[in-house]
This record gives C-alpha cells, structure tokens and sequence, in this order.
C-alpha cells in the first residue's frame, strides 16, 4: 500500500482554498471602493439644530444639488437663491462669491446630511438636510420663506403670464397676516420685512430708486403681493396711493391653480380705474 505524506497532502488541500478565500477577500474590497456614490442630486430642505452667534446668512429653509458640482441655496424663493460649487471628494460646498459667501462641510447620515456652516467670526451653524420629492413641498411657502406673513396669491385667470418684466426694477408690497408665533393676526402691509404703514411708501421707494441706475428709473414698476383673502377695504389705500404713481405701473401677482410640480407667479396689470369696489370684498372675489 502506497504511503500517504500528510503533510504534502495537506499543503495541497489548503492552497486552493487559500486562494480562493484570498481572491473572496479582494472581490470584497473591490466591490467596496467601486460601490456607486450616494446621489445627492435633488432638492433638500434644511433644519437648524444648532444656532450660531450672529449668524451671516440667517435660517435656510432649502439646498439643492443639480450635477456633481452646482449647489443652490434657496432656489425656489422669491429671491432665486444663491449658487456655488459643490466639491463631492471633500465634501464641501462654496456659494456665492464677492458681495456674498457661505461655506459648508457635510457629512452623510444614512439618507440625511449633517451640514456645518463655517462662521469666521462666530460660532458655526448646523443644520440636517432631509432628501424631498417634488410632490413632498408647500411650493408657495418656499417662495414667500423670508417674510414673516403668510401668502395665497390669488389664482390667475389667464393660460399665460402677459408681462415680462425685469426682476430688478420691480418694488414689492406685502399684504398678508403674520407668521405662527407672531402675535396679530390682522391683514398687515409689510414693506422690506417691516409691518408699515402708506406713510413709509415714500422713503421705500427712494430708497428703492437709489439701486437703479439712473436712466432705467423711468421703467421702475410697483408690485403687489398680496393674499387671496386681503380684505378690499385693506387694500384699496394701497392701490389709490400707487395709482397716483401711474397706473400704469401697477402689477398684482398672481399664480397658477396647480402647484404639485411647480410654482408660477404670474404679473398682470390691474385695473385701477375699476370702482366697482365692495369694501366687503376680499380680493379673489374682486378679480373675477
């Protein structure tokens, strides 16, 4: 009977398991390093949890990521928001540029972002960030984020915004009531984040002009942002002020009936000559 050597046997046995535990070993780390990214592509609604000391920028309410480089900040307000660039590798995000700067460094959290704003001169500010659906927002309340009153705009009664007017040039007036946590509840005029009165409509404006350039001042236009329930007897004040101004200067906005995928605020010319004006109106019902 041949002899069996042991230990030669045993060395054959256990190379090829060896081996293929080894090779099990690197597919693992293989597979590991090349795993897909997380995608941070869409829009991202931020939640303060830590305050800074005077912070530079204030509450957030949005993040958006478009491609591996391009975030933006507060997209969809009334302001459009601020872009920047956004390092992935790093885990970074710069916005802005020379009038204005924020800086960011993230972490991720399972399907969360762990945001720290960098403050140079103060403490810094965290916030989470919670991955959102199209159909997951108040589109409306993003746009009207940064005043402190509460706005339905009226719903437009035509298939189309008629004018097309330069951004820059509009002066807006806020007609709404105030915020959760705010104590009245009444109709409020509300002029660069300030509950005002007509009398403070001549300094707002000045100060407004100042901003312009001096040959497009003649193409300054007023616009009123108010809620669909704004009492007429509230605003027709407002509206005989500014008609003074030149009426046709005047636009309302107005926004579309359906606001699950977007928001469209529309600018149309009112008619300020119309005196079939109810007091007891409000001002959806002065539209129609």
């Amino acid at each position: 009977m041949k002899k069996i050597n042991f230990y030669k046997y045993l060395i054959n046995l256990t190379l090829p398991v060896g081996l293929f535990l080894f090779l099990f070993f690197m597919y693992g780390i293989i597979k590991t390093t090349t795993k897909k990214p997380f995608n941070l592509e869409g829009h991202w609604h931020l939640t303060k949890i830590e305050d800074g000391d005077d912070s530079s920028i204030g509450l957030l309410p949005t993040l958006d990521f478009e491609n591996d480089s391009l975030a933006i900040l507060a997209r969809h307000t009334e302001y459009g928001g601020w872009g920047g660039y956004h390092d992935a590798k790093n885990q970074t995000i710069r916005i802005g540029g020379e009038c204005f700067m924020a800086e960011f460094s993230y972490v991720i959290n399972g399907n969360q972002l762990l945001l720290r704003h960098q403050e140079y001169n103060a403490k810094d500010d965290y916030y989470t960030a919670k991955k959102c659906d199209e159909n997951c927002c108040d589109k409306q309340a993003e746009y009207f984020y940064y005043q402190d009153i509460n706005i339905d705009l009226p719903i437009t009664t035509t298939t189309s915004c008629p004018e097309n007017l330069e951004k820059s040039l509009g002066i807006s007036y806020y007609f709404g009531t105030p915020k959760e946590g705010l104590s009245n509840s009444k109709y409020q005029l509300v002029l660069g984040g300030k509950i005002s009165n007509l009398k403070d409509i001549k300094l707002y404006i000045e100060r407004h002009k100042i901003k312009v350039a001096e040959n497009k001042r003649n193409r300054i236009y007023h616009v009123v942002y108010a809620d669909k329930n704004t009492p007429m007897k509230k605003l027709i004040p407002l509206l005989n002020y500014l008609k003074n101004l030149g009426k046709q200067k005047v636009v309302l906005a107005t926004r579309n009936a359906e606001m699950d995928k977007e928001l469209i605020v529309c600018l149309s010319r009112i008619d300020l000559e119309n005196d079939n004006v109810d007091e007891k109106m409000v001002l959806s019902e002065w539209l129609k």
